[in-house]
This record gives structure tokens, sequence and C-alpha cells, in this order.
């Protein structure tokens, strides 16, 4: 049987100045059934960038990015990651 999975949604908006510090801190629970999900909004070239690197070196592989250009409000960006 799998185990469930304990699902952490951090949303970084284009105004966001932290976020690669709360992204850290996220990646370093050591839930073991933790998974990561990063939604980002409307984010500039390099910032995209670098949220795309900090997904990518997790060293569990529990974090993954999802990226929108035009969502009106951070609650549109919170039902996008919980669907």
């Amino acid at each position: 049987m799998n185990t469930p999975k304990f699902s952490l949604i951090l949303i970084i908006n284009h105004d966001h100045q932290n976020y690669g510090r709360l992204i850290r801190q996220a990646q370093a629970q050591d839930y073991s059934n933790l998974e990561i999900t990063i939604i980002s909004n409307r984010l500039n070239t390099k910032d995209q960038y670098i949220v795309d690197f900090l997904a990518y070196s997790d060293s569990i592989n529990r974090s993954k990015h999802l990226s929108f250009l035009k969502r009106e409000s951070l609650a549109s960006l919170c039902n996008e990651g919980i669907s």
C-alpha cells in the first residue's frame, strides 16, 4: 500500500522577494512523505530560472515547479496548485 503524501504548496508571485529562502527551508524538511509544489505567477526570466534551478536541485526529488503567466490573484494560484 502506498503511503499518502503530505503536500506543501508554495505560492510565489512576481513581487515576492525571499522566494529562494522559502524554497530552501521547505526542502530542508525531513519528512519522508513530503511533496513540494512551487507555483509561480508572472516572474521575470531570471527569477524563473532561479526557481526552476531550486526545484531541480532538490536532492530527494520532491519538488516540482508550475509556472503561470497571467493569473489575476493569489487565490487563483492556490486553486491551480490544489487541482
